[in-house]
C-alpha cells in the first residue's frame, strides 16, 4: 500500500542529519512539502544552499531559545 501526502506539509524537527533527514526523504518520495529544522544556523544555511528538491526547506529553531521559536512561528 503506497501513503500519499500530496499537499500535506511535514515539520520534522532534529532532523539536519540521522533519522530525521531519512523521514524527510520518505515523506518527499510520498509528495508532501518539508520543513526540517536544525539548532545550527550555519548548518541550516548550507543545507539550504545545497537544497535540490523545491519541496524541502530547512530552518534555524533552537528550543532552548524564546527569540529562535518566535522567528521560527513567524516564517512558517
Amino acid at each position: 500500500m503506497k501513503i500519499s501526502y500530496l499537499n500535506q506539509r511535514i515539520l520534522i524537527t532534529g532532523s539536519t542529519r540521522g533519522i530525521g533527514k531519512s523521514l524527510s526523504e520518505l515523506f518527499l518520495q510520498s509528495g508532501a512539502d518539508v520543513i526540517l529544522t536544525g539548532t545550527n544556523n550555519d548548518e541550516v544555511n548550507e543545507l539550504n544552499e545545497n537544497n535540490d528538491s523545491p519541496n524541502k526547506r530547512y530552518l534555524q529553531l533552537d528550543f532552548n531559545s524564546e527569540p529562535s521559536i518566535e522567528t521560527f512561528l513567524d516564517k512558517i
